[in-house]
C-alpha cells in the first residue's frame, strides 16, 4: 500500500478558551447506538400495538424519519414490525391519548417496552389541530426519533437563552451553535421545524453517526466520488476516549470505551486536493489521569481513489498530561 505524505505538526494547547474549541452536539455521549464494521448504525425499530386501523400513520412515521434522520446520516433504522417480547431496539407504543414522548435518550430506549409514545388520533389533551394530521404526525415523528438517537432538547442548553423551561436530560455535547431552526428547539417559530431537519441538525447528526455511505441495501443513498474509512481504536492504556475530528468540511465523533472499543466512520468526497485535518481528543488512561490531545495538517485525497484513515499518537507519546495526534493515510 501506499502512504499519502502528511504535512504535520503537534500542538497542545492548555487553557483554550471557550471559542477555540471544538463545540459538540446537545447530545449524551453514552446514548450513542453503535456502529457496525461498515460504520453502519442499524437501530431496529417496531410497533407495540400495530393494527390494520393505523397502517397509513405508521407508514408516515417510516417516511418521515426516512426523509430526515436516515437521509442524511449513516443510519439504518429498519424493522418497523410488531414487537414481541424479546424485541430489542427502539420500540413505538401507539397511544392516542397521551402526549408524545420517548422515556429516555438513545440506548436508553434499546429494547424498552413502550419506550417511545406516539399519538396518531390526538383524542386527550394532547392537541395539533393548526396542521393537517399527517402533518401531525410526521412533524412529531422526526422530534420524536431526534431523542430516539440520542439528541436532547436544543432550549435546554445555556447558551440558547430560550424562555421554554428546560425537559429532560441536558445531553453532554454540542457540536453546532445554538440552533433555533432545530427540530428539537421549542422555541423555533416553526413548531417542530415543520418536519424538516436545519442545517445544524444535519451538520449534528452526521457528526455522531457518519455521513450517508452508500453500502444500504436500498438506492437511497448512492455516491460515485472517492471513498474513505476513518477507525479510532481503544488502546491498552486507556479507559475511555471522546475525539473530535474534523476533515475538509466534514465532522466526525468518536466516542469509545471498554464496551465500545472500536468506532468505524466512513464519507465520500467530490475533490481531489489537500484536505486540512484538525483532531480534538479528551481520553481517561488507566493511571486514573484525563489527558487531553491535539494534531492538525493536511492530507492528499485523490477521488479515483479509496482510503483506510487511522489516529495515531504523535511521536513522543504522552508527557506531562499532554499529546499530539495525527492522521494516517492509505490507499485501499
Amino acid at each position: 500500500m501506499k502512504t499519502i505524505v502528511l504535512i504535520f505538526f503537534s500542538l497542545f494547547i492548555s487553557g483554550v478558551s471557550l471559542a477555540q474549541q471544538p463545540s459538540f452536539i446537545n447530545m449524551d455521549a453514552k446514548s450513542k447506538w453503535n456502529q457496525n464494521y461498515n460504520g453502519i448504525t442499524k437501530i431496529k425499530v417496531s410497533w407495540e400495538n400495530p393494527s390494520s386501523s393505523n397502517r397509513q400513520e405508521r407508514q408516515w412515521v417510516e417516511e418521515a424519519i426516512a426523509e430526515t434522520w436516515e437521509r442524511y446520516s449513516n443510519l439504518d433504522l429498519y424493522g418497523w414490525m410488531e414487537a414481541d417480547s424479546y424485541t430489542e431496539g427502539i420500540r413505538i407504543l401507539i397511544d392516542d391519548y397521551a402526549h408524545p414522548h420517548t422515556k429516555g435518550l438513545g440506548t436508553q430506549l434499546d429494547g424498552r417496552k413502550n419506550g417511545m409514545v406516539l399519538n396518531f388520533n390526538f383524542y386527550g389533551n394532547f392537541k395539533c389541530t393548526s396542521y393537517s394530521r399527517e402533518d401531525c404526525i410526521k412533524f412529531i415523528a422526526v422530534h420524536e426519533f431526534g431523542h430516539a438517537l440520542g439528541i436532547a432538547h436544543e432550549h435546554n442548553r445555556s447558551d440558547c437563552l430560550c424562555d421554554e423551561e428546560p425537559q429532560g436530560t441536558g445531553g453532554g455535547y454540542y457540536v453546532t451553535p445554538c440552533d433555533i431552526d432545530s427540530v428539537m428547539n421549542y422555541c423555533n417559530p416553526k413548531w417542530s421545524n415543520h418536519g424538516s431537519l436545519s442545517y445544524y441538525d444535519v451538520e449534528g447528526i452526521q457528526t455522531i453517526y457518519g455521513k450517508p455511505t452508500g453500502k444500504r441495501t436500498d438506492d437511497r443513498k448512492t455516491y460515485t466520488n472517492g471513498y474513505l474509512s476513518i477507525v479510532d481504536e481503544l488502546g491498552a492504556s486507556q479507559i475511555w476516549e471522546n475525539l473530535y475530528l474534523k476533515l475538509g468540511n466534514t465532522q466526525f465523533l468518536f466516542n469509545i470505551n471498554g464496551t465500545n472499543k472500536v468506532e468505524y466512520k466512513e464519507a465520500s468526497f467530490s475533490t481531489s486536493g489537500n484536505y486540512k485535518y484538525e483532531i480534538y481528543s479528551k481520553t481517561k488512561r488507566t493511571d486514573g489521569y484525563i489527558y487531553t490531545g491535539y494534531g492538525s495538517g493536511t492530507v492528499y485525497l485523490d477521488t479515483d481513489k479509496s482510503y483506510n484513515l487511522e489516529l495515531y499518537l504523535s511521536q513522543g507519546g504522552y508527557s506531562g498530561g499532554q499529546y499530539g495526534i495525527y492522521l494516517n493515510a492509505e490507499e485501499k
